[in-house]
C-alpha cells in the first residue's frame, strides 16, 4: 500500500518545513478515501 505520498513529496520530505510536511500529511486521508473508492468500484 505504502505511505500515499508522492514521489515528489517523499523526495522533498527531507528537506520540507513543518509546515509542508503538515499540509503533505493533511492530504493523505483524502487520497486513502479515493484509493478505497476506486477498490471498490472495481477500478473503474
Amino acid at each position: 500500500m505504502g505511505c500515499r505520498r508522492t514521489r515528489a513529496e517523499i523526495k522533498a520530505w527531507s528537506t520540507a518545513t513543518d509546515g509542508e510536511k503538515m499540509a503533505i500529511l493533511a492530504r493523505l486521508p483524502e487520497r486513502a478515501a479515493a484509493e478505497t473508492r476506486l477498490l471498490s468500484e472495481g477500478g473503474s
